[in-house]
């Protein structure tokens, strides 16, 4: 991802700038002075400091961003180039919530004082700490672990991320390091950090299907000084088909010649076959993206690298179908993905939002926390489990300290604010920033003006996916024709929510082909190493595992059972993470 690593101390010595160096990657910008060390890097296109402006090359005042950020142009979102940062950051008055994208910007006036920012969602943010007489800070986790004396896990905020949907607080993985959370600021002085936590609720418009559309068309076709191509992720599913419809509608012809699609997968995949047969009817330029894998060393490396990135949101198998974001074919493009479509169709939190509605109403954290609960794998030691348990239900209470009440906007609304809240900077916020690090991407349902548009539609625009349904037979009404895929698994283009879970269940069961599985072949080709690491002395000396329960899991795996394979999956990934962060 694009990267920043910074310290600001009274007394910066040489010998820290040369350990800070042997720290972070090779820079793309680094400014040094006597208090100050600030380096950045990653990919270029994502990275834009002060210093890209040729009349300006101050060490000890400046700025840079590491993401993007998203103004209104005339007809279309627009990516801010270095002259529109400078319009922002130096006018004395920045607002990062008036600015759509994902970003962490950091600005200072002088040597001694810095403000650090972020998007509004938090799909970026940044770590810090404060070691002697230096506060330092990163976008990096496990470079700062690697300064940390003794770096431990902070088990309870570990809970809700390892056993729920999503991490429900914003606080580190790891003790003695804060984070910044969505929207807030933090400004540093030697020896002091002021923070200040910015509790966004997305402000009440008019919302209507017209005025959501309205507010989404212009992320679709966004302006760049690159003027990069613009390729849409078109898969089988309803949002980015939705996006695709709007997309070829557009009236602006020009805007509309831009526009390439994308797949990845296999190439029996349902996704690809359906969205082949959509790119082929309505003859729009269609790359599709297949891979065949080779399991050595080398791809074992990517995967810790994975993890590292990923923050256990994702185990590390999910990287077979991220790796597709590493091709060439991304190069010196703009990348529009259909993620997040969820907001506008009520259906996030499915679960909570059939069984626990009453719950929500009277607060009963202990239920509504087993209504978000999922099985990732049940590998730590008893007492670890009951700090996990302690923090997670903290953190379901702490939901009604900082989402309005159940009782004035409505449960459908509350849900989605969990949403909002934790679920798209703790879950897609990981992926996001690893993206940076390769190409210029961004989701048009995750800006926030596209979410405030979306909070407030009517619900029932949103049940039953009713919204996107009626924007599909409006703008393209030929893609009514091609059913819809999920987890691999095609239904009939219409069905409600219900209908369409009930029916890819059914479907999934009586199946009789075998179902191509990417993370058998994995695991199945890592035997000997995952024994191996299993048995090493690393592994067995950390004390929150419980021993003999991984090595039974691993047992089970290897000699046939599959219905372990997902929590052998996550056991991996674990491992990974914590080597990764010297744990």
């Amino acid at each position: 991802m694009s990267w920043i690593f910074g310290c600001l101390s009274e007394n910066l010595r040489e010998d820290d700038s040369l350990k800070f160096q042997t720290i972070h990657r090779d820079p793309i910008q680094l400014f040094k002075t006597t208090s100050l060390y600030l380096a950045i890097g990653g990919n270029k296109n994502t990275t834009i400091t002060s210093k890209d402006l040729k009349q300006i090359n101050s060490e000890s005042k400046g700025w840079l961003v590491s993401g993007i950020g998203l103004i209104s142009g005339d007809q279309n979102q627009k990516i801010m180039s270095a002259i529109d940062w400078a319009k922002q950051l130096e006018s004395g008055s920045f607002d990062p919530s008036k600015i759509n994208g994902h970003f962490v910007v950091v600005v200072w006036d002088n040597d001694k004082s810095i403000k650090i920012y972020n998007d509004l969602i938090g799909f970026r943010t940044i770590y810090l700490f404060s070691q002697k007489d230096k506060i330092i800070f990163s976008t990096e986790l496990s470079w700062l672990t690697k300064l940390v004396n003794n770096p431990s896990i902070n088990m309870e905020n570990l809970g809700s991320r390892w056993l729920t949907f999503n991490q429900l607080s914003h606080g580190c993985l790891i003790n003695g390091i804060e984070k910044l959370v969505p929207g807030g600021k933090i400004e540093i002085r030697p020896n002091k950090i002021v923070i200040e936590n910015k509790n966004w609720i997305p402000e009440k418009v008019g919302a209507t299907s017209e005025s959501f559309t309205d507010c989404l068309v212009p992320f679709l076709f966004p302006k760049s000084d690159s003027n990069f191509p613009i390729t849409l992720g078109l898969s089988g599913g309803l949002d980015s088909r939705t996006l695709l419809a709007m997309a070829v509608s557009e009236k602006d012809a020009s805007f509309r010649k831009k526009l390439i699609i994308h797949s990845f997968g296999e190439k029996d995949d349902s996704d690809l076959v359906v969205a082949s047969e959509i790119c082929k009817k309505i003859g729009v330029e269609h790359t599709l993206l297949s891979k065949d894998f080779t399991y050595d060393k080398n791809f074992i490396a990517k995967l810790s690298d994975y993890s590292e990135d990923a923050i256990l949101v994702e185990p590390v198998s999910s990287f077979i179908k991220n790796i597709y974001f590493e091709d060439e074919y991304f190069n010196n493009k703009i990348v529009i993905d259909g993620a997040n479509g969820e907001i506008a169709r009520r259906q996030f939190y499915n679960r909570l939002f059939l069984k626990g509605r009453s719950d929500l109403k009277t607060r009963n954290a202990k239920n509504i926390l087993g209504h978000l609960r999922i099985n990732r794998a049940d590998i730590f030691t008893t007492e670890a489990m009951i700090e996990m348990e302690n923090g997670s239900l903290s953190d379901v209470e702490k939901l009604f300290e900082v989402i309005p009440p159940v009782e004035q906007i409505g449960v459908e609304k509350f849900i989605d604010m969990i949403a909002i809240k934790f679920r798209f900077p703790n879950y897609f916020g990981s992926e996001q920033s690893r993206l940076d690090k390769k190409i210029v991407c961004y989701m048009p349902f995750s800006q926030a003006s596209v979410l405030e548009q979306a909070f407030h539609l009517p619900e029932s625009e949103k049940r039953n996916s009713r919204l996107f349904y009626n924007l599909i037979s409006k703008n393209k009404p030929i893609l009514k024709r091609f059913p819809l895929v999920k987890n691999g698994i095609t239904y009939p283009y219409g069905l409600n929510s219900l209908s369409a879970f009930i029916f890819t269940k059914l479907k999934k069961r009586i199946i009789t082909r075998d179902l191509f599985d990417p993370t058998y072949l994995l695991y199945q080709s890592m035997k000997d190493y995952i024994n191996d690491l299993a048995a090493s002395t690393e592994v067995r000396n950390f004390s929150l595992y419980n021993h003999d329960k991984v090595y039974k899991i691993i047992d089970r795996y290897y000699k046939g059972d599959r219905s372990v394979q997902s929590q052998l999956d996550w056991w991996f990934t674990f491992e990974l993470w914590r080597q990764n962060h010297h744990l």
